[in-house]
């Protein structure tokens, strides 16, 4: 294999199964094995539709590339479309495989098979972030759209870029309507409030800590999640927590809202907004008080 360097300009896009520890763990090796299989298959063959190709696979994860950011995002809409299919038609012995996809347009490196430098890297960083059945793509990606697509882009969060430490700006492309679908509204001021370093997450048995180094928690009722609920009042993909700039965030994205309770303070009732977490108290997701299914302790430090 030649070790020559060459330089392009493209989409290094990844598509992840979703959970699929859970499903080794749930239906043993052999099973989700042949899952994943068919499902990177799909992955593959929709690529290869839009004019993009497999570059390698990674365990559970493809890793493609395409010449033009527009194919990049038709093919990431149709992946989930043609999962979402596989599933209904009982392709799938676990019933149902989702993907979380994320993608960066940029100079890509070629060491001879292999891509390397800023663009997979960041690629990397973006799907990181990606929850079941979402397409996330960099501000860089999305500026290349043409303005009907880049029109619905959600800016979800502005990171530190692991390729030069500059401002990363990560999109959410919407590609359906459906009961998580929302129209997000502007977070509110966090003048007057400190500062933390961690946050500490915990429902029932399941403790799950954010901070600098793990700064995203998502919320729902699918498995794939970070905390994943057991109440039909909780939606798929029902909220998210972040920690930004010292400060945590949950926005809530859902149907049936979400009820905030400090211990110290008052309740607030949040829908498609965000609210500031402070000291200690309770996260209702679905807005149904005492529903212990639904609900998430929390304690700031």
């Amino acid at each position: 294999m030649s070790d020559d360097r060459t330089v392009h300009k493209l989409v290094v896009l990844y598509a992840d199964v979703s959970g699929s520890t859970r499903l080794y763990e749930k239906h043993g090796d052999a099973v989700a094995r042949h899952d994943i299989r068919i499902c990177l298959d799909i992955l593959k063959g929709v690529a290869e539709e839009f004019g993009g190709r497999l570059v390698k696979t990674i365990g559970d994860e493809v890793e493609c590339i395409f010449p033009l950011p527009h194919k990049a995002a038709a093919a990431a809409e149709t992946m989930h479309e043609r999962l979402r299919e596989a599933s209904a038609g009982g392709s799938f012995k676990t019933g149902t495989v989702r993907v979380k996809i994320g993608w960066h347009y940029g100079v890509a490196e070629w060491r001879g098979a292999n891509i390397i430098g800023a663009t997979p890297a960041i690629a990397q960083q973006v799907i990181r972030l990606a929850g079941p059945e979402e397409i996330l793509a960099s501000g860089a990606a999305v500026e290349m759209l043409p303005d009907s697509v880049s029109a619905s882009a959600q800016l979800l969060d502005t990171v530190e870029s692991c390729a030069d430490g500059g401002p990363l700006r990560i999109f959410k492309l919407p590609w359906e309507d459906d009961e998580d679908a929302t129209v997000f509204r502007a977070p509110q001021s966090a003048v007057g409030n400190p500062g933390y370093e961690r946050l500490l997450l915990r429902h029932g048995k399941h403790v799950l800590k954010l901070d600098q180094a793990s700064r995203h928690c998502r919320i729902g009722r699918i498995e794939g999640n970070d905390i994943v609920t057991g109440s039909r009042f909780t939606s798929r993909h029902h909220a998210d927590i972040s920690f930004r700039q010292g400060r945590f965030y949950v926005a809530d994205k859902s149907v049936n809202g979400t009820l905030l309770v400090p211990l110290d303070g008052e309740r607030q009732h949040l829908h498609n907004e965000e609210g500031l977490l402070g000291g200690e108290g309770a996260l209702v997701f679905g807005n149904a008080a005492g529903d212990e299914a639904a609900t998430v302790y929390y304690r700031c430090e």
